[in-house]
């Protein structure tokens, strides 16, 4: 008896749904405005930094406007910018030196997007992220080699990763060096 029901409805929504001519496509794909990505994200480097967004939405309600926001710790404003969008992808690139990103302070920051549609349908969201002295954790704040090859000058390393100092283009074959962190 179960098995009857079961395939009785089926047949009738197979039947409801094949007596339907007209799909409306366009309410159907009809989403509000996506943000694909956005940088800064989590932290940057102290000395000065830009902000992209890329924002995205669908052909049945292309982008419209977006905005940006940059408020310090204690919720001030430091820098909005609004910006009329188009199509079905576009950004918004704020050039550090637009709102003075070099003179920051170490600490942390929020970030307010906003996306609308052509439709009224609205995307935001708020992040934060901090502007801090070194991207990676290091035993030092600067690290440097030192030797035969630099007449035992001190070429500053560069931290790529986590207690990971790298220098480019000196050649340590056959000569001595060592590493300095003062």
């Amino acid at each position: 008896m179960k098995y009857i029901l079961i395939l009785s409805t089926f047949i009738s929504l197979v039947v409801l749904s094949s007596c339907q001519d007209d799909i409306d496509v366009n309410n159907l794909t009809n989403y509000p405005p996506a943000i694909l990505s956005y940088t800064p994200k989590t932290s940057t480097k102290i000395g000065g930094f830009d902000v992209k967004v890329i924002f995205a939405d669908g052909p049945s309600s292309p982008l419209a406007s977006g905005s940006i926001t940059l408020k310090d710790k204690d919720g001030n404003e430091i820098y909005t910018t609004s910006k009329t969008l188009g199509g079905e992808r576009d950004s918004i690139y704020v050039e550090g030196t637009a709102f003075n990103a070099s003179s920051l302070d170490y600490g942390d920051y929020t970030l307010i997007i906003k996306a609308t549609d052509t439709k009224g349908q609205v995307t935001e969201s708020t992040t934060t992220f901090s502007i801090v002295d070194q991207l990676y954790p290091a035993n030092n704040a600067k690290m440097y080699i030192a030797g035969v090859f630099n007449s035992w000058g001190a070429d500053e390393m560069e931290l790529v990763a986590a207690n990971t100092w790298e220098i480019k283009n000196i050649d340590l074959a056959g000569g001595a060096f060592k590493f300095k962190n003062t």
